[in-house]
């Protein structure tokens, strides 16, 4: 089963390269939720982006702020990406938050 909540990384098997490329970089995967997926990107959408961010561009803030190893003085990126949610469905999201 497949959650199309963040339908811009909902694949049933993550490609070849970034997976070489994940498993090379990350020692420990952190499981983001679709709420924490929500707070991030109503974060990134009401403090930093002057565009709207999707909800699949703010999966690396989460994971940021969910990384219970990150320590003082650690180096972190974020990348973040994509334009393509609709204010609408942004709004059902973060209205009640």
């Amino acid at each position: 089963k497949i959650d199309t909540f963040v339908d811009g990384a909902s694949v049933k098997k993550i490609g070849g390269l970034p997976f070489q490329i994940y498993k090379d970089l990350i020692s420990e995967p952190i499981v983001i939720s679709n709420q924490e997926t929500i707070e991030a990107t109503r974060i990134l959408n009401e403090k930093y982006s002057p565009r709207m961010v999707e909800f699949a561009g703010a999966l690396s803030l989460a994971g940021y702020l969910k990384d219970k190893n990150r320590q003082e003085g650690d180096t972190s990126l974020c990348l973040v990406t994509g334009g393509n949610l609709s204010v609408a469905r942004y709004r059902s999201y973060t209205a009640n938050q």
